[in-house]
């Protein structure tokens, strides 16, 4: 049965949808990263400066399939408005799948600031420059896997505790601080879009 629930987290809402995208959309993503999966490299926008295998390790890639857009902007459409964000969003990022191996993790971390410091500097495309990430969206993509769980911090400091199955989506504020548990064994694959818009002011 699909499950949508919103939890509060640093005085801001994530909402999940429990298991909603299909197993073989799942296998037609993951399938589309193969042979491209390099390591993660530095993102300027996010505040993990200075990734290393101390901070971050992670294989990735990048896909512009117009319909994987679409899967995404559903969801995004639906938080932003039901958890009353109400963001001013523009566009989105190319999807970025990720890809961790056992010992695989990524620590601490925002995926955008909001503000005017996480804007996009890059003149040459109009769907993105001046504008900053706002709304997260992830998709887990396989099961098969033990540790490797999407944590977001709270106020106290303690994550909200949820599971995620295969086909889960999670949209959250860019700005909340969160992050992926070491895996310990087996593949933990994921999908992640950015939408963008307008710098807070």
């Amino acid at each position: 049965m699909t499950e949508t629930r919103e939890t509060l987290i640093n005085e801001s809402s994530f909402w999940y949808w429990d298991g909603v995208v299909d197993d073989e959309t799942c296998d037609k993503i993951i399938a589309l990263g193969e042979g491209q999966f390099s390591e993660a490299t530095v993102i300027g926008q996010t505040l993990d400066i200075c990734r290393s295998d101390d901070y971050r390790k992670t294989d990735v890639a990048w896909i512009d399939e117009e319909w994987g857009y679409n899967l995404f902007f559903s969801y995004m459409k639906t938080a932003n408005e039901s958890a009353g964000w109400n963001y001013d969003i523009r566009s989105c990022e190319s999807v970025q799948l990720g890809r961790y191996t056992t010992g695989g993790f990524y620590d601490t971390h925002r995926d955008g600031l909001g503000s005017h410091k996480g804007q996009h500097n890059a003149p040459e495309n109009e769907l993105l420059h001046g504008f900053a990430r706002k709304i997260s969206i992830t998709l887990l993509l396989t099961n098969e896997f033990e540790g490797g769980n999407l944590e977001f911090l709270s106020n106290t400091g303690q994550p909200p505790n949820f599971e995620l199955n295969r086909g889960t989506v999670v949209a959250f504020p860019s700005f909340c601080d969160h992050h992926v548990t070491p895996v310990t064994r087996g593949v933990r694959h994921s999908a992640v879009a950015w939408f963008v818009g307008p710098p807070f002011k």
